[in-house]
């Protein structure tokens, strides 16, 4: 291909004093392709970088996979301990999850609340884990790993021991201006008997940390606070949840394996899904962007073809 290669160029590119226009005709030609070509290459980088950038942004806040309940009794720890007996290899955190609205003083905002195990979170959630170093008084760039991992788990028994304790958000910070410490009443959407009329369950919770996402909509939206709050607002039995979340380095491939050991161990009462299927619609619509593009360049190379041909 290579001699090939030489003995074209030469042939076909070198200039010809005697026919000029035609040479100059050629040259053009070859360099539209050229171009149509490098067009082309740089645009489809583009679109696979921005693609691979949404995928990391919606990721941070996106579990790799989430199993949940197919019935209305929800998971339970029977699920949660055959899930971890039979794939150590993976990390799970239970969570419960409720609409809230929170107020401070006369301002208020909704808020999604989700109960969770902390030392369980911490390890699949970057994001919350981050929320617990940024808590140390030292800068975590000045700390070795083991301090690190020791101060975390110092903060993460501290937020427990405290049933109320909240992380919020950056947007939930700003927007009340809050504080540590500080406390954050939150409205439920179940509603309680009380005297002549129905209010909803209101608790008040401490200020526990922030956690700042890189996203907007999640800062001001999402909340975490211990399972066992949310229990006792939502009157769950202890061991009850409404779903799974699951870390693994291959979701993609390993979303197989759970869904077989949930449909032969537990038929009919679990689900699961991928990350990439809670935003497919997003995705859909990037893969389409990017034929169409592909489409549209690879006739800028079909017409600058057609320029050799017609030379």
């Amino acid at each position: 291909m290579k001699t090939l290669t030489l003995y074209l160029l030469p042939r076909y590119l070198r200039f010809d004093k005697t026919q000029p226009f035609i040479s100059i005709t050629a040259l053009l030609a070859f360099f539209g392709v050229g171009v149509g070509v490098m067009v082309l290459c740089i645009a489809m980088a583009i679109m696979n970088g921005m693609s691979k950038e949404f995928e990391r942004k919606l990721f941070v806040m996106n579990y790799p996979l989430s199993i949940y309940s197919t019935t209305y009794t929800g998971l339970d720890d029977e699920i949660l301990h055959a899930l971890q007996n039979h794939f150590p290899q993976f990390l799970f955190s239970p969570y419960l999850r409720y609409q809230a609205v929170g107020k401070v003083g006369n301002t208020m905002n909704a808020a999604m609340v989700f109960g969770v195990d902390m030392y369980a979170e911490s390890q699949i959630n970057e994001v919350v884990r981050k929320a617990f170093e940024s808590q140390s008084n030292h800068p975590s760039d000045t700390l070795s790993s083991e301090e690190l991992i020791k101060q975390r788990e110092q903060h993460i028994t501290a937020f427990k021991e405290k049933t109320f304790s909240i992380l919020v958000g950056k947007g939930f910070e700003e927007h009340f201006g809050l504080e540590v410490d500080d406390k954050l009443d939150l409205f439920f959407t179940q509603l309680e008997p009380s005297g002549f009329s129905y209010t909803p369950i209101n608790k008040r919770f401490t200020i526990a940390g922030f956690f700042e996402s890189g996203l907007r909509a999640y800062d001001e939206a999402y909340t975490y606070t211990n399972l066992e709050a949310l229990q006792k607002i939502r009157r769950v039995p202890q061991g009850v949840y409404d779903g799974i979340h699951v870390y693994t380095q291959n979701p993609m491939q390993d979303i197989k394996l759970i869904n077989d050991f949930l449909i032969t161990e537990f038929p009919a009462r679990a689900g699961i899904e991928g990350w990439w299927q809670q935003n497919g619609n997003f995705f859909s619509a990037l893969e389409l962007e990017k034929r169409a593009l592909f489409i549209v360049l690879m006739l800028i190379i079909v017409m600058a073809s057609l320029n050799i041909i017609s030379s």
